[in-house]
């Protein structure tokens, strides 16, 4: 796979992924909505051995459960990572080249806003998938290993 790259909003830190994504959705949550000042948020997971931040410095906000990591200067979030997953979750829209992201999902679609026109072609949950992994490719877990190795 062709190296993607990205930063955060200042450009202090960047980011290079070295693997294609398990999942894209956007996210209706009131959280989302809050964070981003907009209708909605895009997420995008890769395994965690795909991704690596190449310059800057990111410091965690989050906890020994999930790790929010954001830019040292702006603030800007880059990433999140679970303890036990493997997986890393960042916002795609950071992504030097966002041409080619397409979402597959739309989450916690009880709180988008009215206005908001859900995709029929997409796969649409009220909440989220419980799992997560529901979204996944169906040998996500050997990617995860295999990257990892």
């Amino acid at each position: 796979m062709e190296i993607q790259r990205g930063g955060c909003s200042c450009g202090h830190v960047r980011y290079d992924i070295s693997v294609p994504p398990l999942a894209l959705y956007l996210c209706h949550c009131t959280n989302c909505q809050r964070r981003t000042g907009s209708a909605f948020g895009m997420t995008m997971h890769i395994p965690s051995s795909g991704y690596s931040v190449t310059q800057g410095e990111v410091v965690n906000i989050g906890n020994d459960k999930l790790g929010t990591f954001v830019c040292s200067q702006c603030s800007s979030w880059v990433y999140n990572e679970s303890s036990k997953s493997g997986v890393i979750s960042f916002p795609p829209g950071t992504l030097d080249d966002t041409s080619r992201l397409k979402p597959q999902a739309n989450v916690w679609t009880r709180s988008a806003q009215p206005w908001v026109v859900m995709d029929p072609a997409l796969d649409n949950y009220e909440e989220q998938p419980r799992p997560w992994t529901e979204l996944y490719p169906a040998d996500w877990a050997e990617r995860c290993e295999m990257e990892a190795s």
